[in-house]
């Protein structure tokens, strides 16, 4: 995670996780984040979808359906990006 910055604010990204599967590797099991959310400053948001950050500026509007349905307040969000 410390690698990935928000693409527009150049902000930490925190992690909220929606789905979490566990691989195993020759040193031992590890989690993997199937689903979930990347949070940025200034209201910035990226879905992370089948193990994959979407760090696209757009990708609030291209993964609709999928916010919609994490995230409770999925519409406000939009809204202040938008402006």
């Amino acid at each position: 995670m410390t690698l990935l910055v928000c693409p527009v604010t150049r902000s930490e990204l925190r992690l909220q996780k929606i789905t979490i599967k566990t691989k195993s590797f020759r040193e031992g099991e590890k989690e993997i984040i199937a689903e979930g959310i990347l949070f940025a400053d200034n209201d910035w948001f990226y879905p992370i979808i089948d193990r994959v950050p979407r760090l696209l500026v757009e990708s609030f509007l291209d993964y609709e359906k999928f916010l919609q349905e994490n995230l409770d307040n999925y519409a406000n969000l939009k809204n202040n990006l938008l402006k």
